[in-house]
């Protein structure tokens, strides 16, 4: 797997945008950056996966959380298109980024649309988020652009606020999730499918359990989710957990600070 992460030098909570983020409640910055190297090291020593960095920016602290850049489908760029303008600035540097390593971009006409952070993978569909962030109005463009099935999923609690902080897929097996952030609907497809189902307590959920990043039989979830690393272990997963609580004052964790770039083990 080859993912992007940016490093922290920037990362701030200096506006709110989610219930998570509190101007008066900053996150340590040394603590931040010995948080994300132990990920980086975890996600490129002990796994064996390739991690591409962008160079951090002044004046965009949460271009950090690299998922919420956009979407990438083979040598295609799908740019985010930020709902909020404290996020918007960041585009232009990961545009720059992407072009400059030989990638395509492909333009949403419609949007919002917060990227990885609302669209996942599973069992040759696309999951995509919308209600606190992103709009259910690009799906049918999105699904034209990636030509494969996009499944519209409702999320209803502003705390967790994109896809990928409350649903995990786990390819060959099933996924994680939280069934309280999603709505009847979503919640009655996620039924349906194929595999095995891991429902997350609400502790785990406020650990930010289902952000987690999955690469094969590894599993990297922030070390507050002590319930579910317990589960997948049991189901034969290697955990591998990690403090990132610095990270989760600004509403992420361990899958917002990746976004992939390609699949593979």
């Amino acid at each position: 797997m080859h993912l992007l992460m940016c490093p922290p030098e920037f990362f701030d909570v200096s506006y709110e945008i989610n219930p998570w983020m509190h101007v008066d409640i900053r996150p340590n910055r040394d603590r931040a950056r010995q948080q994300w190297d132990a990920l980086y090291h975890i996600i490129t020593d002990k796994i064996g996966a390739r991690v591409s960095l962008i160079e951090p920016q002044p004046d965009v602290p949460d271009m950090v959380f690299t998922a919420n850049a956009g979407l990438v489908d083979g040598n295609t760029y799908i740019p985010t298109t930020f709902k909020y303008l404290e996020r918007q600035r960041e585009m232009v540097h990961f545009r720059d980024w992407f072009r400059s390593h030989g990638f395509e971009t492909n333009e949403l006409t419609t949007g919002p649309f917060e990227g990885e952070g609302d669209a996942l993978g599973y069992d040759g569909m696309l999951f995509a988020g919308y209600g606190p962030r992103s709009s259910p109005e690009c799906h049918a463009e999105l699904s034209k652009l990636i030509r494969r099935e996009v499944v519209s999923l409702g999320l209803i609690d502003e705390r967790y606020y994109h896809l990928d902080v409350c649903f995990a897929p786990i390819p060959s097996f099933g996924f994680i999730y939280y069934p309280s952030a999603f709505d009847r609907d979503a919640l009655s497809v996620l039924n349906r499918l194929p595999g095995k189902k891991l429902a997350i307590t609400s502790r785990d959920a406020d650990h930010f359990g289902a952000n987690a990043v999955v690469i094969g039989h590894d599993i990297v979830i922030n070390s507050g989710a002590e319930d579910l690393g317990k589960i997948l272990i049991e189901q034969g997963f290697r955990v591998h957990a990690t403090d990132l609580s610095e990270f989760v004052k600004a509403g992420g964790s361990a899958k917002c600070l990746t976004l992939t770039l390609e699949h593979g083990s």
